[in-house]
């Protein structure tokens, strides 16, 4: 198990939450992973102390200039991971037990047409889980963004992160383009993440704002043009029929429409094979009434 955890290093992008912060890299210390941590501090209203960090070991923060956001963030550290596999964990984030990360390691060591293992998401304070815990492993068309073992070389094949989908649906969109460079992403119930689901420093408008932005780009970026823009504007009308506060998601969904026109020469059409395997993919959720990829 060592030699599969020296494989990995964890990245963490965090804003305003010292404490969630400290107690998720204390946590995974817990858990029993002493690989390095590298930490993106976005421009924090008052800077993550390094000192208060580095005294957990084997930390480093690395300073953003102004707020990015995860997208800008983690794709920065990736730029100074060196071991062949990262663990994607948010600043209220943190893994049950290493056990399960070296055997997440272990299955992408053995299976390199995959491109990440997603984490099972479990609330820290109820239990509530983000897929059954008796299902079995398999593969899926998303990723949980704060709770998943990527291939460092995938990751930079696809180029990363879309860093203009600043916040919301930039996961998705990375795990469409890593299906669409022929990776598979498998989720693993038996592969845990513990979320503590921090709210402090949230602006909630801003956020609606962001998903409502972001999935009609999602779309537009990822799907034949014009057909995907008209897509991604449905899309964006039903989230902020079912999103709070709605005003905000709507001005999102119009911001998206007029950046979409703008980033159009940025677009990059999956194939049809790939569409169709994502298609495939998400079906059994879009069946059961939920789409646990269309955020």
């Amino acid at each position: 198990m060592t030699s599969l955890l020296e494989s990995v290093e964890v990245v963490i992008c965090t804003r305003n939450r010292p404490q969630s912060l400290c107690r998720t890299i204390e946590k995974t210390r817990q858990a029993g992973l002493a690989c390095p941590i590298w930490i993106y501090d976005d421009a924090s209203d008052v800077p993550t102390a390094n000192l208060t960090i580095d005294s957990l070991g084997r930390s480093k923060v690395i300073a953003g200039r102004r707020w990015e956001g995860p997208a800008f963030g983690r794709n920065a550290l990736m730029n100074i991971v060196s071991a062949p596999f990262a663990l994607f964990l948010d600043d209220d984030t943190y893994p049950q037990s290493a056990e399960s990360v070296a055997a997440a390691a272990l299955f992408l060591a053995k299976n390199p047409h995959y491109g990440a293992v997603t984490a099972r998401l479990v609330r820290s304070y109820d239990g509530r889980d983000s897929c059954p815990p008796y299902g079995l492993a398999k593969p899926v068309a998303f990723l949980n963004g704060g709770g998943s073992l990527i291939r460092a070389q995938s990751f930079a094949k696809i180029g990363g992160y879309r860093e203009t989908l600043r916040f919301g649906c930039e996961d998705t969109d990375l795990a469409w383009r890593l299906i669409g460079a022929s990776f598979s992403i498998l989720e693993e119930p038996s592969f845990v993440i513990f979320h503590d689901h921090v709210s402090q420093s949230r602006d909630l408008a801003w956020e609606a704002f962001q998903y409502g932005r972001n999935t009609v780009l999602l779309w537009a970026l990822n799907r034949h043009w014009p057909g995907g823009l008209i897509q991604g504007l449905i899309r964006g009308i039903a989230k902020a029929r079912r999103t709070s506060p709605k005003l905000p998601c709507l001005s999102g969904s119009i911001s998206g429409v007029l950046d979409s026109f703008r980033l159009k020469n940025c677009s990059m059409a999956l194939s049809d094979a790939a569409w169709q395997q994502i298609r495939d993919l998400q079906r059994p959720f879009i069946e059961l009434g939920v789409s646990r990829n269309l955020k």
